[in-house]
């Protein structure tokens, strides 16, 4: 089914992809916008309990502030997340955890090597030097983010 709807979407038949979708249960909707936020959440949060490497998408910064802190209020209720909240790089919000944390960026620097969209797995935090983190990319790269 995903690859056929994908097919339509890529020649630009939107609504056969669409009925594709809608026929095998792929489209939900919700009478606000904050229902469909905490369903989108709650599934970010059941795929990553069950080890899938998954991320949440939003177009808007409102909307991505939004999930962003409805995800780490219930990772702070469960205990998974811990400690102060430290602001990164851009909209990115970095706490102590048990497991490793992974991000987005959000920016692009060249000069860093890093671009936007970007995923990255936060190795420690150096709050009292220059550099202010070290992350490793997906293809083991470091980076050091200064301040």
């Amino acid at each position: 089914m995903g690859t056929f709807a994908l097919e339509h979407l890529r020649s630009g038949d939107v609504g056969k992809a669409l009925t594709a979708y809608q026929q095998h249960d792929r489209i939900r909707t919700y009478d606000r916008a904050q229902q469909a936020k905490a369903h989108v959440v709650d599934d970010w949060l059941t795929a990553r309990a069950n080890g899938t490497d998954v991320i949440m998408v939003a177009s808007r910064n409102a909307d991505i502030a939004d999930l962003n802190n409805l995800a780490q209020r219930h990772l702070v209720e469960a205990g998974i997340v811990h400690g102060p909240a430290r602001a990164v790089v851009v909209e990115i919000v970095v706490e102590t955890s048990k497991r490793p944390t992974r991000c987005c960026s959000c920016a692009n620097d060249r000069r860093l090597g890093v671009h936007n969209g970007m995923r990255v797995t936060i190795e420690s935090v150096h709050p009292m030097r220059s550099v202010d983190l070290t992350v490793t990319t997906s293809d083991r790269h470091r980076i050091d983010v200064p301040r």
